[in-house]
């Protein structure tokens, strides 16, 4: 097994970026249930973003419904089952930013998320 060290800190400049969902994982921490959604971008450098939420999907301040509506590119109705596995290696847009720490590190964050086509977010 190989590994390259990349250093750490934020390694894209802020802009939109083609992703794909490698992975959800479930798990507990001090703050309780989460998932850890895995994007890796799709382009030149891969790159890993994580982005940790609460298992909630409901109400408007859901973390991980804003995910899933930015990746399907509609609003997820009242009543509506979104099955997650379903959206593994799924291609949409990111809106990448970089995020500075209090110790000084940096970080790439995933602001937004769009559809894979689109035609108003440019790639």
């Amino acid at each position: 097994m190989k590994f390259t060290n990349h250093g750490s800190g934020a390694r894209l400049k802020p802009g939109v970026y083609p992703v794909a969902l490698e992975d959800i994982e479930e798990t507990t921490g001090e703050f309780g249930d989460r998932l850890i959604w895995k994007f890796e971008t799709q382009h030149d450098e891969k790159v890993s973003i994580w982005v940790y939420t609460s298992t909630s999907f409901n109400g408007p301040r859901s973390k991980a419904k804003k995910l899933v509506e930015g990746m399907l590119g509609k609003t997820i109705q009242v009543g509506e089952t979104i099955d997650t596995d379903e959206l593994i290696g799924m291609v949409c847009r990111a809106l990448v930013t970089v995020q500075t720490r209090d110790d000084g590190s940096t970080r790439n964050v995933i602001e937004q998320l769009f559809p894979k086509d689109d035609a108003d977010v440019p790639f």
